[in-house]
């Protein structure tokens, strides 16, 4: 049975619910048994600015985020964090446009400054810098999942799946090359083939001036053929 996956929460990439290190960042996680749980059915209140968070499904595989309604920051749990990220790298991103908040109605920049408590488990959760290229910085509990202030979830998705995408090139590339692999020792073989039907041409000619190189140019063409009608 196939390995189970889910995205790190620290930049996207694809690591074992199993295991806790992110073999694209190094981040360890804690999450273990909450990479599959579903969110709870009680209304947390949101950790940046205390209204109660409502439960909003983002798309048909069942994933779902806790959202504020006042200022449109989101909580997503592992579990719905990893079918985003996988829906959006199979082409099927989520909506995001009621997780941007107008610019007349977002939080002062001074509110957005302080850390915030996780909503499962009200532990100070870290702050960093999503992944290398990303231009947001969100909060993670390492053992539950990620609060985004309004408008990060929109930044941090794309880029997830781009990294998680590049994960599984390596592999796509490998099959590919042994594929090529293949096809050149198959070429190599037909012009060596080749190369030896024109050596015993040219001796047969040096030999006899007079010889007829029909037989020897026919076999030649029959590889030519061989080749271009692959």
């Amino acid at each position: 049975m196939a390995e189970a996956t889910v995205h790190c929460l620290y930049c996207g990439g694809l690591q074992s619910a199993e295991h806790p290190a992110c073999p694209v960042c190094g981040a360890i996680a804690r999450f273990g048994a909450a990479a599959s749980a579903a969110p709870e059915a009680t209304s947390p209140p949101c950790p940046r600015c205390g209204r109660a968070l409502v439960l909003r499904r983002l798309s048909d595989d069942a994933s779902t985020a806790l959202q504020c309604e006042a200022c449109h920051g989101c909580f997503l749990r592992v579990r719905d964090w990893s079918l985003v990220v996988d829906d959006t790298e199979n082409g099927h991103p989520i909506d995001t446009k009621d997780f941007v908040v107008p610019e007349s109605g977002a939080l002062p920049r001074d509110e957005l400054v302080p850390l915030v408590r996780c909503p499962a488990c009200h532990k100070e959760m870290d702050r960093f810098h999503f992944g290398v290229r990303s231009p947001a910085v969100v909060d993670v509990c390492d053992a539950h999942g990620m609060w985004l202030d309004a408008g990060e979830l929109a930044q941090v998705v794309p880029y997830a799946a781009e990294v998680a995408k590049s994960q599984r090139l390596p592999a796509e590339s490998e099959a590919a090359m042994r594929d090529d692999a293949a096809f050149s020792a198959k070429l190599r073989a037909d012009e060596e083939q080749i190369e030896s039907h024109a050596e015993i041409a040219r001796a047969n000619f040096r030999a006899d001036p007079a010889y007829r190189l029909s037989e020897d140019w026919s076999a030649m063409l029959s590889s030519f053929s061989r080749i271009l009608g692959r």
